[in-house]
């Protein structure tokens, strides 16, 4: 079946989204990534980053902070490659990474803390006797 030019009448055909003849748009162009394979990646990103900043608020309480942070790396991680993919911008799912990873160092930092701090404790009670 023909179609013709909106513009100036022309054939042209089916599947074109310029005219041959006044060199016009006659279609609308996709963009890049339109199928919503962006809009995974964005929701992930945008999880990602909650959870590093809930892992980053908990982070001075070791157990709890690691739950929240784990995921958040990983979620940020995958978020990031699906939008390099289609070439949205990946400040969301950087900054989750970010505040992930941060989190999950201070928390092991304060862990290792509270460890040689009750470590240290032990031999307290030799002391308490005099």
């Amino acid at each position: 079946m023909a179609k013709f030019c909106p513009h100036c009448g022309a054939t042209i055909e089916d599947d074109a989204v310029l005219c041959v003849s006044c060199g016009r748009q006659v279609a609308a162009v996709a963009a890049p990534g339109a199928a919503g394979s962006s809009g995974a990646g964005k929701a992930m990103s945008i999880v990602g980053l909650v959870l590093g900043i809930v892992a980053l608020v908990f982070c001075w309480f070791p157990y709890f902070s690691m739950w929240p942070a784990i995921p958040g790396l990983i979620l940020s991680i995958i978020g990031k490659k699906k939008l390099a993919e289609v070439g949205a911008p990946t400040g969301a799912a950087m900054a989750g990474l970010i505040l992930s990873i941060i989190a999950l160092a201070v928390s092991i930092i304060v862990l290792i803390a509270c460890l040689a701090c009750a470590s240290s404790l032990s031999g307290w009670e030799s002391y308490s006797s005099w």
